[in-house]
């Protein structure tokens, strides 16, 4: 979560707790009813959470994925697929999960798709 929103949701449990009802609190910090009721009825867990990477369905895999890419870096998403499920069996994942997936590795850890031509 960003600091403006963390310092809102601070604001409004700052202000609740003064005994503020939710009018109050809107009108003090010049936003709507919907606002205030959506930040008390959240919990701080869930701003903590928005501050964490989401997990990909492929982060199991992660460390042989990559090396896979890195031994053989002209290799597609599409079999990049196919040897996870040589590899792992079934694997439950959408080739365009896995292309993403790819793309992601590749771009993190600057890994070309394509080999450069001496």
């Amino acid at each position: 979560m960003d600091n403006s929103r963390r310092l809102m949701y601070e604001k409004i449990r700052e202000l609740e707790e003064m005994g503020l009802n939710i009018s109050q609190i809107a009108r003090r910090l010049q936003v709507s009813r919907n606002t205030i009721y959506n930040y008390i009825n959240s919990l701080p867990e869930k701003f903590e959470k928005e501050n964490m990477e989401r997990r990909k369905k492929l982060d199991e895999y992660h460390n042989e994925i990559l090396s896979f890419l890195e031994n053989y870096s002209d290799v597609s998403a599409q079999q990049v697929l196919h040897w996870l499920k040589e590899q792992f069996g079934e694997v439950d994942v959408s080739p365009s999960t896995v292309s993403n997936y790819v793309r992601w590795l590749r771009t993190k850890h600057n890994i070309p798709k394509y080999l450069e031509r001496e």
